[in-house]
């Protein structure tokens, strides 16, 4: 059924019921939710998507080009737009996707991040002088959180459990909206990279990285270049057969 009157708001709601039927982490949520916000500076949220063109698409894209955020956070703001039109076309609420028309900016800026090797950071870490940075890389590359929630940790998100030092993430680093939360940092690529290589569960994979296993699958393919031969492995360890494949 198509709807009289298909909003970014509707979509939004939308999103939120697959977020919940999907158990998207809270991170996801508040990072959507929040990026949501932010695209309302420059478009309307009631406005119908049946009538959203591929130029208007075009001019937001502009504006908020011009608006003086990071390319990390532009690309942020329209991944999320384009992720709201692709599901009310989804749903059917909508008879056209203006976006096969475009073509989407974070695709192009993905294909930039790269895996550093364990040598690389340590000379890194060695030529930097300040304290708090090794501090701030160390952290960025052994647990892979965005760098605006680095950059937002308190003294009191540092949790010793049990003798494990643990870090709670329930924020990220605003100013005025300019929100540095990016996704798309090497060291964030590298950890989930090297955790995939570890051959650490997806689903586990997924819950501390916030991304869905669909997204590991699509953004880190390149990670599973003997992916035959992991296939056969599963296949021989299900079948209780103990001989390696060759």
């Amino acid at each position: 059924m198509f709807y009289k009157k298909t909003t970014f708001l509707t979509a939004m709601a939308l999103w939120r019921e697959k977020a919940e039927v999907c158990g998207f982490s809270p991170k996801t949520v508040r990072n959507t939710e929040t990026t949501m916000k932010m695209l309302a500076k420059f478009m309307s949220p009631t406005t119908d998507l049946r009538h959203f063109s591929a130029a208007e698409y075009g001019r937001v894209l502009k504006r908020i080009k011009m608006s003086g955020y990071t390319a990390e956070t532009v690309c942020d703001l329209n991944a999320t737009l384009r992720k709201f039109v692709n599901l009310a076309f989804k749903k059917r609420l909508i008879r056209r996707n203006v976006l096969v028309e475009t073509d989407n900016l974070r695709i192009a800026s993905q294909s930039r991040a790269q895996v550093i090797p364990r040598e690389h950071f340590l000379k890194i870490i060695a030529r930097t002088q300040r304290r708090e940075y090794r501090f701030l890389l160390t952290l960025l590359y052994y647990t892979g959180m965005r760098i605006g929630e680095a950059l937002a940790l308190t003294r009191e998100d540092f949790l010793n459990l049990g003798g494990v030092t643990k870090v709670r993430v329930d924020k990220s680093y605003l100013y005025e909206f300019k929100m540095v939360k990016t996704t798309k940092n090497d060291f964030r690529h590298t950890f989930v990279s090297n955790l995939i290589r570890g051959r650490v569960p997806l689903p586990v994979v997924a819950q501390v990285s916030g991304d869905t296993q669909t997204t590991l699958l699509r953004r880190y393919s390149h990670v599973f270049p003997n992916d035959d031969r992991l296939i056969l492995e599963a296949v021989s360890c299900a079948s209780g057969n103990a001989a390696k494949p060759t």
